[in-house]
């Protein structure tokens, strides 16, 4: 009886869990792990080698490590937003891994007066850009409409 009650008041819920991690997919990808491998071949050569040649070879490695990890990346975030039912939620995840992976954050440069000068007086300067034009503000208004 307590457990029927309980079933009707408080039913257990499955959740099913859609993160994936992203990292685990990309190395499942078999272009990517033969591109580690030889980049870590080629990171032992420029070691012991320690010439222009090995280091070069390691760089141009490495950039084409990047940039195929970086297409594999795109996809997967591509496939996994297009299967997913909300889209936007899907879209800010994608977002959020992202900036999470980041560590460095920069601080913003911007100075607060300049800002709220360019906001308080963005009304005065648009006018007086336009004024010298002979477009019709009816144009303007239309083009901004559409």
């Amino acid at each position: 009886m307590l457990l029927e009650i309980l079933d009707t008041t408080c039913p257990i819920k499955t959740v099913t869990k859609l993160k994936r991690n992203l990292k685990k997919n990309i190395n499942k990808n078999q272009e990517i792990r033969e591109l580690k491998c030889k980049l870590d071949a080629f990171a032992v050569i420029r070691d012991v080698r320690k010439d222009e040649d090995s280091r070069r070879a390691y760089l141009t490695c490495k950039h084409l490590f990047k940039q195929r990890t970086l297409e594999v990346k795109i996809r997967l975030n591509s496939i996994k937003i297009n299967e997913a039912g909300n889209k936007n939620k899907a879209i800010w995840k994608v977002i959020n891994n992202e900036t999470k992976l980041r560590k460095d954050t920069a601080t913003g440069n911007l100075d607060p007066d300049e800002l709220n000068d360019y906001f308080a007086n963005i009304g005065e300067n648009s006018a007086r850009e336009y004024r010298n034009t002979n477009v019709d503000p009816i144009f303007l208004l239309g083009k901004a409409e559409s």
